[in-house]
């Protein structure tokens, strides 16, 4: 098995994803005092400070002009590696002294269950799918969910890179070539 560490364009994907649609999409805060924030305003305790995630994720100020492209390059080096992005900019984990202590074991438990599914299944989603909405809720969910058939993967050699979306030469910082099976067999969608 690969070691979860060189999936470098998977993590950059799996960053974009929670950059994009963070779990948590807003976070409320209150002073238990009065407060002076870094950018000089003062806030009395009775102030309650919303974060959107979900906007931040999205704005230009912090992730520049091309903030709603999916671009898992932008966490990865010109030497192949991963970026570090600080968690006050990359905030669905947190940030400061309140950082989800599982950050690092939840990315390799995303990683291993991505690759698990793309290496046995080709995955597509639904064809007239609706357009992915934000539902209102605690935790972001999607409005009509996002419907999408598994079947066998194909009988072909692909480079690691292709599968999660890199370029088809290797160049992406991946190590190895997957083994598929073959063509779309009954697809289901699975809501």
């Amino acid at each position: 098995m690969v070691d979860v560490k060189k999936l470098v364009y998977l993590h950059g994907a799996l960053c974009e994803v929670l950059r994009l649609f963070p779990p948590i999409p807003l976070e409320r805060k209150q002073p238990i005092k009065d407060d002076i924030l870094p950018s000089g305003h003062l806030v009395d305790s009775s102030t309650k400070i919303i974060f959107s995630f979900y906007a931040m994720g999205r704005s230009e100020e912090i992730w520049e002009k091309d903030c709603l492209e999916f671009k898992p390059e932008r966490w990865i080096s010109e030497k192949g590696e991963i970026v570090h992005i600080p968690s006050y900019k990359f905030i669905s984990f947190n940030a400061g002294p309140r950082t989800c202590l599982g950050k690092d074991m939840s990315f390799v438990q995303m990683k291993m269950v991505a690759s698990a599914i793309l290496r046995y299944y080709c995955v597509q989603m639904v064809e007239d799918h609706p357009q992915v909405i934000p539902s209102l809720s605690i935790t972001l969910l999607m409005k009509y969910g996002l419907k999408k058939y598994f079947s066998d993967a194909l009988p072909r050699h692909v480079h690691i890179c292709e599968i999660f979306g890199g370029p088809a030469d290797g160049q992406c910082g991946l190590m190895g070539m997957l083994s598929l099976n073959d063509p779309w067999m009954a697809a289901e969608a699975i809501a």
